[in-house]
Formats: structure tokens, C-alpha cells, sequence
């Protein structure tokens, strides 16, 4: 007798006797269908594009340090070589449109040693920068900063405009910066004997390696040929620097620096050199950015030159 049909449940026939059930059919296709999604939907994760960064970037400093001083030419107070120092540096940065973004700078240094002569006492910083960026290749900017630089009790009143570029190389960031550094003393009795260095165009050269996105070495140079004095003595001034960061957990960071610059305005009468030095430790905090790579190809990427040592050196080196 021929074998019944289920009408319940209707079956499809195969070759070879072997014969299922529509029923069994819908859920084998089924199970089918979702382990193809599922495993489209890991796929897709893994190539999915990374979260979209915040439009607001951010980057806190604070350190404690040493500066010390040496005058080569006997020009400088041999009393007070040294001190301890303080500081803290804020750069906040708004990504605009296009590439375009802005970034604001605030910086402060003190020293504990604050009365006496020829010898650097402390500074102040307020700045920022435009520019357009490419993480892939590179950044195009202009800056421009406003602050005081105190030595011999007298603060003298600065300010620095300039353009900047940076080239991205795989785990290596290329800074440059070029521009004028114009300062004036702060105080009426002075205004007939101005020693502050000034009408000066000045270079920059800073190299960042990462060893890994939460590793960073630093190192820097910067030149700079001014006048100084009512005189218009020609004045060179030397900086260089290094910097070593590493993330402890994500946005923070510990770092270890060092500054040096050096000073001379010549031969002669009224006139002599010396050299400046700062060692530091502190600690870092970045918003918006989790890592130091990323805060480098994204986030607050751009600084300052030395320009509280520069404006404070014409009255030590006098």
C-alpha cells in the first residue's frame, strides 16, 4: 500500500530514500540564516570604525622641580644659583570643521627664591593656536602667546607670533616652529634703561618617538638672535630640552624633564652669559583622548617655546 502523506506536516522528497519534513527544512534554514548573521555581525565588529573622538581635548600638567644656573662670566648673583620650582600648563583644544581646530595655552612657573638679582624668578603664559590637521600626514598652524618673565624683581612683559608644522611618521612626530619674540619691561623705573631681550626672531626643532601609544620620548632645540638693552647689544639665545611620558592608566600620565638654555649678549662693558637649567617630574591628565598617541595625532599636539626664560634672561645676562 503506498505509504500515507502527513498532511499535518508535508514532507519533500530527496533521491536516495531520504525524505524531510517542511517543518525541519524552515528550521534548518533558519538555524543556517542566524549563524551566517551572527557571524556577519562579528565580522562587521571587527571591522567596524573606531568611535567617533570628542570634538573637546584637553591636557593638564603639573610638576615640582630644580632650576639651577651657572654664570660663566661673573655676571650673575653667585649667592643664589639655585632653587626649587613649581608650575602647572593647561592646552585645550576644539576640533572647528574640516581638519580645522583651535587650541588655547595657559602656563605658570615660580620659583621659591624671590628676592635679589640675576637669576630667573618665574613666568607666565597665555596663548594659542590655529590650525588644520591630517592624523594620517600631518598639521599647518599659526600661534601666537602673550606673558611676563620676572629676574631681578622686575617683570618684563612678552609676546611671540609664528607659524608651525608637524610631519606624522609612523611612531614619529617632527614639530617645527619659526616666529618673533618681542619683550619690554614691566616697571617705571626702567622705562629710560629697558635690558629685556627683544626685536628677536627665533626657530624651533622638536622630535617625538613613541615607543608604544602609552610611551613618549621627547627631545627639542630652539634658536633665537634678538637685541638687549637700550644699547641694541646683539643678543643669541639656545634652548633645548627632553621629555619622558608614560601612561600609568588611561588619561593619566607620569613624566620626567629637562629644560637648559643658554645666554650671551656679547663682549665688552655691560655685557656677559650664562647658562639656565630646569629638572621636573610631575603628572599628566588628558580629556577627551585616551592615550598619548592618540593626544598626539588628535588632541592638544602643540606648545610653546621657552618664552618666560627668554623675556626673564635680559636682565640676568646684563
Amino acid at each position: 500500500m503506498p505509504e500515507k502523506l502527513d498532511k499535518k506536516c508535508p514532507r519533500v522528497f530527496f533521491g536516495g530514500g531520504f525524505s524531510m519534513s517542511v517543518k525541519q527544512l524552515f528550521v534548518g534554514a533558519a538555524v543556517v540564516a542566524m549563524a551566517t548573521f551572527s557571524s556577519a555581525v562579528a565580522n562587521a565588529a571587527d571591522v567596524a570604525p573606531p568611535e567617533a573622538l570628542s570634538h573637546f581635548s584637553g591636557q593638564i600638567d603639573a610638576s615640582l622641580g630644580y632650576w639651577f644656573m651657572d654664570g660663566e662670566k661673573d655676571n650673575t648673583d653667585p649667592d643664589e644659583t639655585s632653587a626649587w620650582t613649581f608650575g602647572a600648563d593647561g592646552k585645550f583644544r576644539i576640533d572647528l570643521f574640516d581638519g580645522v581646530a583651535a587650541q588655547a595655552d595657559f602656563s605658570f612657573e615660580e620659583t621659591d627664591a624671590n628676592e635679589g638679582d640675576d637669576y630667573y624668578q618665574g613666568s607666565l603664559l597665555a596663548g594659542g593656536h590655529l590650525s588644520w590637521s591630517n592624523p594620517d600626514s600631518g598639521l599647518l598652524g599659526i600661534f601666537a602667546a602673550t606673558g611676563s618673565g620676572e629676574s631681578d624683581e622686575v617683570d618684563s612683559d612678552f609676546w611671540l607670533l609664528g607659524g608651525e608644522g608637524q610631519l606624522y611618521l609612523d611612531n614619529i612626530t617632527l614639530y617645527v616652529q619659526a616666529g618673533y619674540f618681542d619683550a619690554e619691561e614691566h616697571d617705571p623705573e626702567f622705562e629710560e634703561d629697558d635690558d629685556a631681550f627683544q626685536n628677536a626672531w627665533f626657530g624651533r626643532i622638536v622630535g617625538r618617538y613613541f615607543f608604544s601609544p602609552e610611551t613618549r620620548l621627547q627631545g627639542e632645540f630652539s634658536y633665537a638672535n634678538g637685541e638687549q638693552d637700550d644699547d641694541n647689544q646683539d643678543m643669541d639665545v639656545y634652548s633645548w630640552g627632553a621629555r619622558f611620558d608614560q601612561q600609568i592608566v588611561e588619561h593619566l600620565a607620569i613624566f620626567a624633564a629637562y629644560n637648559g638654555g643658554y645666554f650671551d649678549n656679547g663682549s665688552g662693558n655691560d655685557t656677559g652669559s650664562y647658562y639656565d637649567h630646569v629638572i621636573r617630574g610631575g603628572i599628566s591628565i588628558t580629556l577627551g583622548r585616551s592615550d598619548l598617541i592618540s593626544t598626539d595625532r588628535t588632541g592638544p599636539n602643540l606648545d610653546m617655546p621657552w618664552a618666560g626664560h627668554w623675556a626673564a634672561s635680559g636682565n640676568i645676562v646684563d
